[in-house]
Parts: C-alpha cells; sequence; structure tokens
C-alpha cells in the first residue's frame, strides 16, 4: 500500500500505522493485556463500523467548525501536555493563535 492509498477499513489503518511507527510502540498500542476481553471488545465493535467512501462530491465549501461542550469550535483539535514540560508551552502558543481551540488536560 503506497502512502496515498485510500484507506477502506479499519484493517488499512493498522496496517499503515504497523508500517509507519516505531515496532514496540505499534505492539504496546495494537496488543492487549492480561486475558485481552477489552482488547477483543474493541475488535469487535471496530468490526461493526463501516467506512464509507464519497466520491465525486463537492469539497469547496467544507467546513472544521463544531461544537465541543457549548463552545464554538473553528477546528476541533485537542492536545495534551504529557509528552514533554515544552508541550505546556506550544499548547499556550497554539491557544493564543487559536483561542476557539480549548485545551485538553487529562492531568487536572
Amino acid at each position: 500500500m503506497s502512502p496515498f492509498s485510500p484507506i477502506n477499513s479499519i484493517a488499512d489503518l493498522r496496517d499503515m500505522a504497523r508500517r509507519r511507527l516505531p515496532l514496540a510502540l505499534f505492539d504496546y498500542i495494537d496488543r492487549g493485556s492480561y486475558d485481552e476481553h477489552t482488547l477483543a471488545r474493541n475488535r469487535t465493535d471496530f468490526d461493526a463500523l463501516l467506512l464509507r467512501q464519497r466520491v465525486m462530491t463537492d469539497v469547496s465549501r467544507l467546513s472544521l467548525e463544531t461544537t465541543v461542550l457549548g463552545e464554538h469550535c473553528s477546528m476541533p483539535v485537542a492536545s495534551h501536555p504529557r509528552v514533554s514540560p515544552a508541550c505546556f508551552t506550544a499548547m499556550a502558543r497554539s491557544a493564543r493563535l487559536a483561542p476557539r481551540m480549548p485545551p485538553v488536560c487529562p492531568s487536572a
């Protein structure tokens, strides 16, 4: 599959992740722990999802605008500063540039 191949299924996404991520990271994300009950349930749920391709669709007026927790967002992006302390600074800069992007801090 080339980097520009269409994604037609969850299996395609998984295959792309396996090729692009470092092996240790992919294994950590892809595998479950202990008896893997949650992993089995997640796979069952993902198998029930269908991705619908939309071809020949007018894309001249697309918008990412939505409402998150009652707040209008021009572009719904969530981030968290767990990676390093520098992420706090980057998140603050992003919030200044895109004030309608609500920051998400899971450690709060």
